[in-house]
């Protein structure tokens, strides 16, 4: 099972009483790679009808997350996310009936960060 391809990342384990390290690997996932791309070639209609809303809406609430700074107390910056693709992952959690896992796996990104990005957005929107 160690030599599996799932396993690659260390991890340690054990509780303090052990006098050993148990070292465990993570899982490897595989996820929808570039999907902000496939975002941006939508047309009008297509964009409306996965997100159920105008591209020139979207923008508008981009704008707003950016200028509020809604993201920006990341304490570790390779987990920072861009407005557009928070706005758009949450856009899209609102509009469809797809769990943060999945939403996750579609943006590329891990489901802590998906959950605290839409959960983040979701809190300021109703402040606005």
């Amino acid at each position: 099972m160690k030599d599996s391809p799932l396993y690659q990342r260390p991890l340690l384990s054990g509780s303090s009483s052990e006098s050993s390290i148990e070292i465990k690997s993570r899982r490897n996932l595989y996820r929808t790679k570039k999907y902000m791309r496939i975002i941006e070639q939508y047309d009008e209609e297509e964009l409306r009808e996965h997100f159920r809303m105008k591209r020139l809406t979207c923008d508008y609430i981009i704008d707003v997350i950016r200028n509020a700074k809604v993201l920006s107390d990341y304490k570790n910056p390779e987990e920072k996310k861009t407005s557009k693709k928070a706005v758009y992952m949450t856009i899209w959690y609102l509009a469809n009936t797809e769990t943060c896992r999945q939403i996750a796996d579609q943006f590329d990104i891990t489901k802590s960060s998906a959950h605290r990005v839409i959960s983040k957005i979701v809190d300021y929107l109703p402040k606005k």
